[in-house]
């Protein structure tokens, strides 16, 4: 690969990945989001767990909490990194039980 670089991620789509810098996954989340792709569950997931690779529960809750549709993968990405006093101020099962999952 001569005068050549190496992509950030090998994955196709908008989505932030683990290998991408926090400054990409978060530019990615404002092109989303003035996209309109946020309705899209799986993008949606894909965030949630960008950011709690990051551990920056607070931005991964935030797009959790702005999802208009959750499935069991985005309820789990963000149960998994909550734990202790979080998990319990947040009371996701409570919540998961009106999503009727």
């Amino acid at each position: 690969m001569s005068g050549r670089t190496a992509p950030l991620s090998t994955t196709s789509g908008a989505t932030p990945t683990t290998n991408a810098p926090p400054r990409v996954g978060i530019q990615a989340h404002c092109l989303i989001v003035k996209t309109g792709y946020l309705i899209n569950v799986y993008v949606g997931s894909s965030l949630i767990s960008f950011y709690c690779k990051c551990s920056e529960l607070r931005y991964a809750y935030k797009v959790f909490d702005e999802m208009p549709v959750r499935n069991v993968v985005s309820w789990t990405k963000l149960q998994l990194k909550l734990s202790g006093a979080a998990a319990a101020m947040l009371s996701p099962s409570q919540d998961m039980a009106i999503d009727k999952l």
